[in-house]
């Protein structure tokens, strides 16, 4: 069973749903354009006027769909209650296959990270990977990761924490580390994240096997791709929620069948192209 994690880590628009449009507008409200001046202001001088930047991004509402279809015989003359299987394989595929939606989002940023060596490695900012990976990824890049994050204000999750979500082989080298600390350690178990591993530097991790690169790229090094983000990175519009649907029948009932279903959208929320700068993760891959 693939493991999913992309979609809970998307944040829900409250004003999207039924008969608002096929597309909505979300609000992004940046930093100041002046900061306030620490050295303070002079008792008759006035108080400095600055503005920030308030800009729209957008959410397209798709369907996303799938569908099985059987015979009253086969219905008839099953062993097994057809009907169930078949829900538990489209809620599965279901499950999978928005993951995959949600993931492309994440996959628009234009920050990424490449580990050169074992201790090393190189930024990009032009949407793609700038080098070929020399190493597999070590807790040495992970700093580096962290380091840029802050510096660059990117805000952490609830707790003061970032979120890695990567493939099963990028994490190897980092759990392999004596400074990694396991879930069983350190949370409480009812308070994880599904398929979460650990922590180290300020980042939870969980492990996924079901839309990231393994191995990343043309790279050799073991790199597997991985996504390091802080919070408002990725929002979700559902104009209508995921759920199974049965076919009306046709053939004088002698049809049988049940699709999934999902309207809505994904988007980034900050891109470093169009934002200024601002984008809230960083992708590790190689060319």
């Amino acid at each position: 069973t693939a493991t999913t994690y992309f979609d809970q880590f998307s944040l829900g628009l409250p004003s999207y749903g039924k008969h608002r449009g096929q597309g909505i507008f979300f609000d992004k409200i940046g930093r100041v354009v002046t900061p306030l001046a620490t050295g303070g202001i002079g008792e008759l001088v006035d108080i400095p006027v600055t503005t920030f930047p308030w800009v729209q991004g957008s959410v397209i509402a798709t369907e996303y769909a799938n569908a099985i279809e059987w015979t009253e015989k086969l219905d008839t003359f099953s062993q097994f209650p057809i009907g169930d299987s078949v829900g538990l394989v489209l809620r599965q595929d279901q499950i999978e296959g928005l993951d995959k939606v949600a993931e492309a989002a994440f996959e628009l940023g234009r920050v990424y990270y490449t580990p050169t060596t074992a201790t090393t490695g190189t930024f990009s900012t032009t949407g793609a990977p700038a080098v070929v990976a020399g190493s597999a990824m070590t807790t040495s890049h992970v700093k580096d990761i962290t380091d840029y994050l802050r510096v660059n204000k990117v805000p952490p999750m609830a707790g003061g924490k970032y979120i890695c979500v990567g493939a099963v082989d990028h994490m190897r080298g980092i759990k392999d580390s004596n400074d990694f600390i396991s879930v069983h350690t350190f949370h409480d178990q009812d308070k994880l994240f599904d398929s979460e591993v650990g922590e180290y530097a300020g980042v939870r991790f969980l492990e996924e096997n079901n839309a990231c690169d393994s191995p990343s790229g043309t790279n050799t090094a073991g790199l597997a791709q991985a996504f390091y983000f802080g919070a408002d990175n990725v929002v979700k519009g559902v104009a209508v929620a995921p759920h199974l649907r049965y076919k009306i029948p046709t053939g004088y009932g002698r049809d049988r069948g049940e699709a999934s279903y999902f309207l809505g959208g994904y988007v980034m929320v900050w891109r470093f192209d169009t934002d200024s700068g601002e984008e809230h993760q960083v992708q590790v891959a190689s060319l």
